[in-house]
């Protein structure tokens, strides 16, 4: 099952993009660095251990919102995310003394979504004496982990009804991690608002009627976080692709895979898919580079039934796609047993259920993730040693 009721889909998105000496690799809606760049000037003028306070004190100056600027598509990625059926809400841990200012400016800017706020406290002394706070010493966080629940029940609230799925999406990966803690199978991580906008808005069951051929793709897809695209759009290419792992060889070229879908031509079979398998090479060409090249290549329609099942020529034709030849005539068996029983196997065995795993991992928890993966090769290679000692 593909479809899913979108508008129990709710994508919690942090409102700016996190940035360390003005640079940024995942963008999120709203570029602050101008006004950090102020307040770090402003900061400047301090003693050294007056600084953060002095910094903190100018950067949340709501005067100096203005100096913000929209993300580069961020307009598109929103409009897209709200086409494809999710409720948007922006996360910041802007203080609540800057919700005025910056919900006016949002506004302004025409990317005015609700906002939910920090909570920096009244400043009034309480009982003990001690001025209120707030949240104003949480670590952001945990502050995050905290609030994403609050923000679900609060919208569930106002919808009248269960949410199905909710999109957390941040660019810093404590914060990422801190709301993978909360165990809540709906919330689907994203590092991006363009990673929100591309990958699903669910997570897609695999379906038990099909080959085992298709089944793995299917898998493949799923663990990408691709599957919608791979079986709606009216093409599609995923890569697969072993991550690089420290002290490795840079210019060293593992196997790697490439899966297609695509529909078929509307005069022929217009409610007809296809999907292919293609397993990549490393060749190095003639100027003494390395190149991916496909060595096998294995087509199936919507059912599972292999259509193609090719492989390439041995010797210097092996880089060359027109050369790949015919290994089965598809209406033999032997094509439909080879995808399922040898390439099915080789998702598992060979480690591309793996590689996928920790392709999107990596993305998402980065380190955390290569580890995750570099145990489970370790693992494997325990295997097979003692599988050549014979057991022992």
């Amino acid at each position: 099952m593909l479809a899913t009721d979108r508008q129990n889909v709710l994508a919690i998105i942090n409102l700016d993009t996190h940035r360390e000496r003005g640079q940024a690799e995942n963008l999120m809606a709203v570029n602050n660095s101008e006004r950090s760049r102020i307040a770090r000037e402003y900061a400047n003028r301090f003693a050294s251990r007056e600084q953060t306070s002095a910094f903190f004190a100018k950067m949340f100056d709501p005067e100096l919102v203005q100096h913000d600027v929209i993300e580069e598509e961020a307009r598109t990625l929103i409009e897209r995310i709200e086409e494809r059926g999710a409720i948007i809400v922006y996360l910041t841990s802007r203080p609540h003394t800057m919700q005025t200012a910056t919900e006016q400016w949002l506004a302004e800017q025409s990317i005015s979504r609700r906002v939910f706020f920090k909570n920096y406290g009244t400043g009034e002394l309480g009982p003990d004496g001690k001025p209120d706070t707030g949240d104003r010493y949480l670590k952001t966080p945990d502050w995050k982990a905290r609030e994403v629940p609050r923000i679900i029940t609060e919208i569930e609230r106002d919808l009248g009804e269960k949410l199905a799925w909710v999109l957390y999406a941040d660019d810093e990966e404590v914060s990422r991690a801190a709301v993978a803690g909360l165990s809540d199978p709906r919330i689907l991580l994203r590092c991006s608002l363009e990673d929100v906008a591309t990958h699903d808005f669910q997570r897609y069951e695999i379906d038990p009627n099909v080959p085992d051929f298709l089944r793995g793709l299917q898998e493949l897809a799923n663990l990408l976080e691709m599957r919608e695209v791979f079986e709606q759009a009216d093409q599609c290419q995923l890569t697969i692709t072993r991550p690089e792992i420290p002290g490795q060889d840079g210019n060293e070229r593992l196997t790697s895979v490439m899966i297609e879908s695509w529909k078929a031509e509307a005069d022929a079979a217009p409610t007809l898919r296809f999907y292919r398998y293609n397993e990549l090479y490393p060749q190095r060409n003639e100027l003494s580079e390395i190149e991916q090249i496909i060595a096998l290549q294995v087509a199936c329609d919507q059912t599972g039934h292999i259509v193609s099942l090719k492989m390439a020529k041995h010797g210097a034709a092996l880089s060359l796609l027109d050369e790949l030849e015919n290994v089965f005539d598809p209406d033999e068996p032997e094509a439909q047993q080879y995808a399922d029983e040898w390439v099915a196997h080789t998702f598992l065995e060979f480690g591309y259920v793996e590689v996928a795993r920790a392709q999107r991992g990596m993305q998402i928890f980065g380190k955390s993730a290569l580890d995750a993966y570099l145990a489970h090769v370790q693992a494997k290679n325990e295997e097979i040693k003692l599988a050549l000692r014979g057991g022992k």
